[in-house]
């Protein structure tokens, strides 16, 4: 697809990833900003980190229109109800679906647009029209996580991979899917879009070196919807010398049993 990826609208700008002004009242005080973003696939690795005074994720893949009409009104919506106390570390609940599901859009929007930032984006073109339309693709996971930054942590990072589909035998079950982790102060997200729409009767396995990951308490879901509130933060937050391992929690696709 040509211009803009949601409308084909051309000529295109750099959107940035996350909103400039938001990053920019996060970090007050902060003269220079480090970015990192790493991709960890068998053949195509690599982690590029880079410093600016400025928030500088930027994608050339969406119109003027898109960038500075729902797109900015949905970065706005999501901060003002969750995002910017989240990344701060202060506590928050969502109540309502619509503010859930708000989130989860944000989610979804920031990790399409990570997408776009790879040599060969994985997303079909379908889904970001379906998505300018109102819709979240189906099969899509977003879950909540806390970190506790240290001194190396960046102030927004983003982890990149793709989910395989395999048996005990490594032959594919179900296609692949599109895996970013990605982070603002305190917050982090972890979106899950499949390439083509998973069936009810799958789920994820989520699984870390040494044993499966104890979930219950580092992450919460909000898409799908769990129809109960969202009370931030977990109980148990990330420490930030464990986030790399916790990028590469999500393993296979599996049937449910």
């Amino acid at each position: 697809m040509t211009g803009c990826i949601f409308d084909g609208t051309s000529p295109t700008t750099r959107a940035h990833i996350f909103r400039e002004g938001w990053i920019r009242d996060l970090a007050f005080g902060v003269n220079v900003l480090r970015h990192v973003v790493t991709r960890h696939e068998p053949g195509d690795e690599f982690e590029r980190e880079w410093r600016k005074e400025r928030a500088d994720f930027k994608v050339n893949c969406a119109c003027n229109a898109c960038n500075s009409g729902w797109m900015n009104d949905l970065d706005h919506a999501a901060e003002d109800v969750f995002a910017t106390e989240a990344a701060r570390g202060r506590a928050a609940k969502l109540v309502s679906p619509s503010d859930k599901a708000t989130v989860a859009r944000w989610s979804v929007l920031v990790a399409m647009l990570f997408d776009q930032g790879q040599g060969q984006p994985r997303l079909d073109s379908s889904m970001h029209r379906g998505f300018m339309d109102g819709s979240i693709p189906k099969g899509t996971g977003v879950w909540l996580a806390n970190v506790v930054p240290d001194d190396s942590a960046p102030m927004a990072f983003a982890y990149i991979k793709d989910l395989i589909s395999d048996d005990e035998n490594g032959a594919h079950l179900l296609p692949p899917a599109y895996f970013v982790t990605f982070g603002v102060g305190q917050l982090v997200v972890q979106v899950m879009i499949p390439f083509t729409p998973a069936t009810a009767d799958t789920r994820v396995r989520r699984q870390m070196r040494g044993g499966t990951l104890k979930s219950g308490g580092v992450l919460r879901a909000i898409w799908p919807d769990p129809m109960t509130p969202l009370v931030w933060p977990p109980p148990e937050p990330l420490d930030w010398a464990d986030m790399a391992e916790f990028t590469r929690s999500f393993q296979t696709f599996e049937p449910l049993t």
